[in-house]
């Protein structure tokens, strides 16, 4: 069982746990084949478990979640939903998120992603000046 993290930390991203667990080799005799096949398989499946947690994240108006960040912020499982919230998600992320989920399945809508990545971009702006 891993040590939960203090409320105001987030938890460790899938990609740096795959960095840590199966590191790219950094000598030359360390660079074998089984090495990078074990270096590329754990970065594959981080990559594909980071995607299929934001598009499971929890995106509830209300969440009924067990912890909150130091801001009041509730993350982790939604009982609501079933889904988790991430920790430290903004109001402009859940909106964001709730925007590209309106779009039906199957469906583009061009229009609303450029919306998107334009208010991300504004936010990111805004962050680091």
């Amino acid at each position: 069982m891993g040590i939960k993290p203090s409320p105001d930390t987030p938890p460790e991203s899938p990609i740096n746990t795959a960095e840590r667990i199966a590191p790219a080799p950094t000598s030359r005799e360390g660079a074998n084949r089984t090495t990078w096949i074990k270096h590329y398989a754990a970065r594959a499946l981080a990559c594909w478990a980071t995607f299929r947690a934001e598009h499971r994240m929890c995106l509830c108006m209300a969440p009924l979640c067990s912890d909150a960040d130091s801001q009041g912020r509730p993350y982790g499982l939604c009982v609501g939903c079933g889904h988790r919230r991430q920790f430290g998600a903004t109001a402009a992320l859940l909106a964001r998120m709730r925007m590209l989920t309106a779009i039906p399945a199957g469906q583009r809508d061009p229009a609303t992603y450029a919306r998107v990545c334009d208010m991300a971009r504004a936010e990111r702006e805004a962050k680091h000046g």
